[in-house]
C-alpha cells in the first residue's frame, strides 16, 4: 500500500548518510513526491519567487522609498502546472549529520517553520513542506504540523498521505511572485525587459501542448529577448529558404558605443528547439551549415534542455570546434540561462559572457 511505502520511506530517513545536502535533496524529494503520486512533468526544481520585505528589515534610506522592496528566494522544488503557476506544494530539503540545536527537535522545527513562512509569502502554495532527515514540517492555512521522523508511526504516515497526496486538479492562477513583479523590469545599459511579460512568455512555453505551439511559443520568447536589446530588431520569422526554414532572423542596427555584435555579421540567426531532450551534435551541424549558406558568423541556438555533451563531448565540443576552425560563433541558450534572466540577469550580459568563454575556452 502507498501509505505503508510512505511510512517506510520516512522512517528510514534518520539513518541515511549523505556527503552533501544536495545528494539528500535530489534522492529524497523525487521519491517523496512519487510516493504521493505526483507526475514528474509537474515537479520543478529550484523554483524561484519573490517576497515583499518587511520595512523593519530595511535601512532608513530604503524605508523612505515609495515603492515596495522585494527580494528573490528559491525553493528546492515545487509542484505546479508550470514554473509561473501558483504551486500546490513547495518543498525545501535539509540534511544534517547530527540534529542541530543540541538535539532540541522543537527548536529545530521552529526554525524550519520560519523558513516555510517566507515561502508562503513568496509562492502562496497550498502546502509548504520542509523535509529533513530528522523532521517533516507541513504548513498550510489550517496551521502547522510537524513530525519527528525518529518516532514516525503508521498513523502519522496515513495523516501525511491524506494531507499531501496529489489532488485531482492543480491551481490554475498565476504565481504571486509574478503579480508582485508587475512594476519591475530588468534595466541595464544594453538590455531592458518587462518582468511580467517575460514570465508570461515563459508560461506559454511551459504550457504549450502541440509540437507547433511548442515551437511558436519558444520563438516568441526568443524574439522578446532580442527585442530587449535596443540595437537589435527582429527582421523575419519562419522564413522559408530553398534548404529549409529559419526560425528567427535578427538584424544588428549598429550602436554609438562598441558592442559584442560589432565584430560579427549584420544578421544573426536563431534556432529554437523546445524539446523534452537535449539537442545533439547533428542539429548543431545543420545550424552551422545554415549560417554558412547565408554568409553569417553568429547564431543563437535556443535549446530548452541544453545540448548533449555539456560535460565536454558531442554537441558542446562541436560548438567549440566550429568556432576554432571556421570562426563561426554559436551561442547556446538553455533553461538555465532563461532562469538567470528571470532572476534579473541581462540577456546581453549572458551573450557577452558566452562569447568570451567560447573564444577563450581551453
Amino acid at each position: 500500500m502507498t501509505r505503508d511505502r510512505l511510512f517506510e520511506f520516512l522512517s528510514e530517513l534518520p539513518d541515511q548518510d549523505h556527503e552533501t545536502g544536495s545528494d539528500f535533496m535530489y534522492q529524497n524529494i523525487s521519491e517523496f513526491l512519487d510516493i504521493l503520486q505526483y507526475e514528474p512533468d509537474i515537479i520543478f526544481y529550484e523554483l524561484g519567487g519573490q517576497y515583499k520585505v518587511d520595512p523593519a528589515h530595511l535601512d532608513e534610506d530604503r524605508i523612505s522609498e515609495e515603492e515596495d522592496v522585494f527580494r528573490f528566494t528559491q525553493a528546492d522544488a515545487g509542484v505546479a502546472r508550470s514554473t509561473s503557476s501558483r504551486p500546490y506544494i513547495v518543498i525545501e530539503a535539509k540534511y544534517s549529520e547530527e540534529l542541530p540545536y543540541s538535539g532540541d527537535i522543537e527548536l529545530y522545527d521552529h526554525v524550519l517553520f520560519e523558513q516555510l513562512e517566507l515561502y508562503t509569502d513568496a509562492f502562496n502554495p497550498t502546502y509548504s513542506v520542509y523535509l529533513t532527515n530528522y523532521s517533516l514540517v507541513v504548513y498550510c492555512d489550517e496551521g502547522v504540523s510537524n513530525y519527528d521522523l525518529r518516532e514516525i508511526s503508521l498513523a502519522d504516515a496515513t495523516e501525511i498521505w491524506e494531507l499531501l497526496r496529489a489532488p485531482e486538479e492543480l491551481p490554475r492562477e498565476i504565481a504571486p511572485s509574478i503579480k508582485s513583479a508587475e512594476t519591475n523590469s530588468i534595466q541595464t545599459e544594453y538590455f531592458e525587459l518587462d518582468t511580467v511579460e517575460y514570465i508570461r512568455a515563459l508560461r506559454e512555453v511551459d504550457e504549450a501542448d502541440s509540437t507547433v505551439e511548442k515551437g511558436d511559443s519558444f520563438e516568441r520568447l526568443a524574439v522578446l529577448l532580442f527585442s530587449g536589446i535596443s540595437f537589435l530588431r527582429k527582421r523575419d520569422r519562419k522564413l522559408r529558404t530553398h534548404t529549409g526554414e529559419i526560425d528567427v532572423i535578427v538584424e544588428y542596427l549598429g550602436s554609438d558605443s562598441l558592442t559584442i555584435f560589432d565584430e560579427y555579421s549584420r544578421f544573426i540567426l536563431a534556432e529554437c528547439k523546445n524539446w523534452n531532450d537535449s539537442v545533439g551534435s547533428d542539429q548543431i551541424r545543420v545550424f552551422k551549415d545554415r549560417l554558412n549558406e547565408h554568409g553569417l558568423d553568429l547564431g543563437v541556438f535556443f535549446a530548452r534542455n541544453g545540448i548533449s555533451g555539456d560535460t565536454g563531448a558531442d554537441a558542446s565540443k562541436r560548438v567549440r570546434d566550429i568556432f576554432r576552425d571556421e570562426g563561426i560563433a554559436i551561442i547556446v541558450i538553455s533553461d538555465y540561462e532563461l532562469k538567470q534572466i528571470r532572476k534579473g540577469m541581462s540577456f546581453y550580459e549572458i551573450l557577452d559572457k558566452k562569447l568570451y568563454e567560447l573564444r577563450f575556452a581551453e
